[in-house]
């Protein structure tokens, strides 16, 4: 009986000497854990807290590094911890977590290898549809690394519908609001290139839901400045010339006359304020096609850019362009594209999407 006891004075003398050690067991539910906030039609919210101890740095001083699937279409978060590499699931929280094998730390060239070969890529976030906000929090006595993700994916993509159908009506019951980086491109795509006045009244009323500022055209701020000359030029007038008799008469003296009081103030359309240009690694690299298709469309972007890097941007915004119609091209676009290049991606792909076409007749 004395063992007994003074094996659990022991044992709770060691826990009030760990105090971090004792909350991090009571919290395991808690911690290292990816736990659901909110779950709307519209927008996920997730958050998980990581025990700081024991967290190395994955790649360069950087504890976490997003990572995403096309296939499985889920994001994940990389960490390093205990000489093991974990995979924590932000798309799908209730999935375990991931154990990749590996002898120990690997190089960022070793690293980022063996992710491509099993299907994850490094994940543009903003392109993606995720909102992630990262800082250091000490939660319930414990050190951590705090990760809250917002999945703003299925807005996003209802919002590009009906810009790129023309459709406003579509998204103007949606009460939950999406930020503007993520649609402010793409709008700015398609409105450049909207030709009936159809299509720009219905993208104005999208532009208006998002609080998105239009370009203003020529046609709209012309006529400005030649109006508010010709009043003012008409309400002032040259004196007239006086003679010596006229001037050696004393004059009453007049209360000063102020011009403009009573004129209407001309409405000034100030453009926005002109963002910081990106560097060209991020537009080689990162941006999506609607930016990089903004970016060259911009004739300040020739005069900046040398020709070799024109020439490997256009080659990027070629390549955009072929995978956004192998991921989202009609057949019928498939098979106009496979026409004029003869890509045998673009033959794969129709083959696939007839198979696809035959086997829903089948099962109705």
């Amino acid at each position: 009986m004395e063992n007994r006891l003074r094996h659990i004075a022991v044992l709770v003398l060691l826990f009030l000497m760990n105090g971090c050690a004792v909350n991090q067991f009571f919290l395991s539910d808690e911690i290292d854990k990816v736990n659901v906030v909110k779950y709307t039609p519209y927008v996920k919210h997730y958050r998980a807290y990581f025990a700081r101890t024991r967290l190395r740095p994955v790649i360069k001083h950087r504890k976490y590094l997003f990572l995403y699937s096309p296939q499985k279409q889920t994001l994940l978060l990389l960490l390093y911890r205990d000489r093991h590499y974990l995979l924590y699931n932000f798309t799908k929280p209730e999935n375990s977590v991931l154990k990749l094998k590996s002898k120990g730390k690997l190089s960022e060239k070793s690293l980022l290898k063996s992710l491509r070969k099993r299907g994850y890529h490094i994940a543009n976030l903003t392109r993606l549809g995720y909102d992630a906000k990262i800082g250091l929090r000490r939660y319930k006595g414990v050190k951590t690394l705090m990760i809250e993700v917002k999945n703003y994916a299925k807005l996003k993509r209802l919002y590009e519908s009906a810009i790129k159908h023309y459709q406003a009506k579509n998204i103007l019951s949606i009460h939950t609001q999406l930020p503007k980086k993520f649609i402010n491109s793409y709008f700015l795509y398609y409105y450049k290139r909207a030709k009936t006045t159809t299509q720009k009244r219905e993208l104005r009323r999208i532009a208006k839901k998002l609080h998105i500022m239009v370009p203003i055209g020529k046609e709209r701020t012309r006529h400005k400045v030649p109006i508010v000359h010709r009043r003012i030029s008409n309400s002032v007038t040259k004196p007239a010339k006086t003679t010596e008799a006229e001037v050696s008469k004393p004059v009453a003296s007049k209360p000063e006359e102020t011009y403009g009081t009573d004129l209407e103030q001309p409405t000034i359309n100030y453009p926005d304020p002109v963002p910081t240009t990106k560097p060209y690694l991020y537009y080689l690299r990162y941006a999506s096609l609607y930016e990089l298709s903004n970016y060259l469309d911009d004739p300040q972007s020739h005069q900046d850019l040398s020709l070799s890097h024109y020439h490997m941007l256009q080659h990027r915004l070629a390549n955009l362009k072929e995978e956004q119609l192998l991921r989202d091209g009609s057949l019928e676009a498939l098979i106009a594209a496979y026409k004029k290049d003869k890509n045998p991606k673009f033959k794969q792909r129709i083959l696939q999407l007839l198979k696809k076409k035959q086997e829903e007749d089948a099962g109705r």
